[in-house]
């Protein structure tokens, strides 16, 4: 409760993309993982906070011609309602909630650094998203590398706090791990995504490979070994039915330095498979290293090296006693320590402080 309103503290989470409002239908009828609600649905059981959201893609019906951000201005009477905003995205609609409001903006930087990096020879943009970033009350970094890229590029360190990110672990934690599967996977959407070195690692090895992925990541000229199936656009519940029979993981992903993908480009596809018992292989990139142990978690390999990814793979898949140990290890670290319940609990604890 808020002592100086004498009511419930007013948090709004905005969404933009698939509609999260289908997505709870979903999660009820057991389908789906409540990942995407990014802690919505456990501050929403808090007595002390009023927690709502808005579709923000579904809830604008101006003409498809004026600019995206300048139409999403359209809710900003509805954004001065609360105390609180817990955005990902509409960056300019919450810079204006900010400075027109008494409202106290929440960033999540989900994609900060990737575009830090992709505008950092535009002065007008880099400019712009300083003036936003500036203007938000906290900016929640899941990261410490991304903090050093953000202070880099002159946002106000007093703006910036730091806690892990996290998924629906209990969805996919009820996944049996077989040691034994008959093929490995590789899942994600996003173009951080590094298939060509993967591709090449397991050309010609007697395994089967199957991949879930986006259209999108798959270019045309592409070279797609015979030993490698892909699956496009599968839902989630089909993604954790292909985790109960893989013998393990791999996560291929190019280099930190990138500005395709996110900043922590395959972090909830490699937390998911870590919480349904999968050991992993993963390239190295500075998040990994922050939240967990190679060797003990996953097995970590270079980015852009085939060679190292094959004898990860071979090495992996004849030594079952090292799966089941990777496979316990990453299991347990995920559900004590990154759940999506553990991330709400520091957004909770951050707006109750003051």
């Amino acid at each position: 409760m808020n002592q100086q309103l004498d009511r419930p503290v007013r948090i709004l989470y905005l969404f933009k993309g698939a509609s999260r409002r289908a997505l709870l239908q979903q999660v009820n009828d057991g389908e789906a993982s409540r990942s995407p609600l990014r802690g919505w649905d456990v501050l929403n059981r808090k007595h002390d906070l009023e927690v709502a959201f808005i579709d923000v893609n579904q809830e604008i019906t101006l003409p498809s011609y004026v600019p995206g951000q300048v139409r999403e201005l359209i809710l900003l009477p509805r954004l001065l309602r609360y105390d609180y905003i817990v955005t990902f995205d509409a960056l300019l609609l919450c810079t204006f909630a900010s400075w027109v409001g008494k409202v106290r903006v929440t960033y999540m930087a989900i994609n900060a650094a990737v575009l830090v990096r992709r505008h950092q020879n535009n002065w007008l943009r880099t400019t712009a998203l300083l003036w936003m970033w500036n203007s938000f009350w906290r900016i929640i970094c899941i990261a410490e590398s991304q903090r050093d890229v953000l202070l880099g590029a002159g946002v106000k360190e007093n703006r910036i706090t730091i806690f892990p990110f996290g998924i629906d672990a209990d969805f996919f934690a009820s996944v049996r791990y077989d040691k034994d599967g008959d093929y490995m996977v590789s899942i994600g959407r996003d173009l951080g995504r590094d298939f060509k070195t993967l591709f090449d690692a397991v050309r010609d090895l007697p395994y089967k490979l199957v991949v879930a992925t986006d259209y999108k990541n798959i270019p045309p000229g592409l070279d797609i070994p015979k030993n490698v199936e892909i699956r496009y656009n599968l839902s989630i519940d089909q993604v954790r039915e292909l985790y109960e029979g893989a013998r393990f993981t791999c996560l291929i992903l190019k280099g930190d330095e990138v500005s395709e993908g996110s900043d922590c480009t395959g972090q909830t596809v490699m937390l998911e498979a870590l919480s349904a018992g999968q050991p992993a292989i993963v390239t190295e990139r500075e998040w990994v290293r922050e939240y967990f142990q190679d060797g003990k978690d996953y097995v970590g390999v270079p980015e852009n090296d085939s060679i190292a990814v094959r004898e990860a793979i071979e090495r992996l898949w004849g030594d079952g006693a090292y799966r089941n140990q990777l496979s316990q290890n990453g299991r347990q670290k995920v559900q004590t320590q990154y759940s999506v319940e553990k991330m709400a609990e520091s957004v909770h604890a951050l707006i109750t402080k003051y």
